[in-house]
């Protein structure tokens, strides 16, 4: 396994995000796109490799009220079934119960099997159905909804 710690996502983890984002999604964010988890109303957590600090896994989540939502969840390829999307997700989940929110939702493609398990292993579940909400190849989402 990868020598890694998990981080609060800062402005330094930006441009390695991205390019995680770029490696792992059809329509990634952008570096500054994902300042917008670095400042009020946005979080992230990252899992950084001790030797050169790239992030090869992360969450990132928004605020608002009582409620979280989940913007994106990945892990580098060549990391992937190390864990480190648990080790991600348990960290945002313990800051948005920490910071007073009530529940999280996150969207999910359906053919996602893994990343659908490893929610479902977090206590989150099915609330919903959102039609071709994937663009890149054209799929549905589930909503997922964990109760803190």
């Amino acid at each position: 396994m990868t020598d890694f710690e998990i981080v609060k996502l800062e402005e330094k983890h930006l441009e390695s995000t991205a390019e995680l984002e770029a490696l792992c999604f059809a329509h990634p964010w952008t570096s500054e796109g994902l300042k917008t988890l670095v400042r009020e109303g946005g979080v992230g957590f990252a899992a950084v490799e001790k030797e050169n600090g790239r992030v090869i896994s992360y969450a990132g989540m928004v605020m608002a009220a009582d409620m979280a939502d989940i913007t994106d969840v990945a892990t580098h390829p060549d990391c992937r079934r190390q864990g480190l999307s648990r080790a991600v997700m348990e960290r945002i989940l313990g800051y948005a119960k920490e910071q007073g929110m009530t529940s999280v939702a996150l969207d999910v493609r359906v053919s996602n099997s893994g990343a659908i398990a490893l929610y479902e292993g977090l206590g989150f579940e099915i609330a919903g159905k959102r039609p071709r909400f994937y663009r890149t190849p054209p799929e549905d989402a589930y909503v997922m909804i964990k109760q803190l």
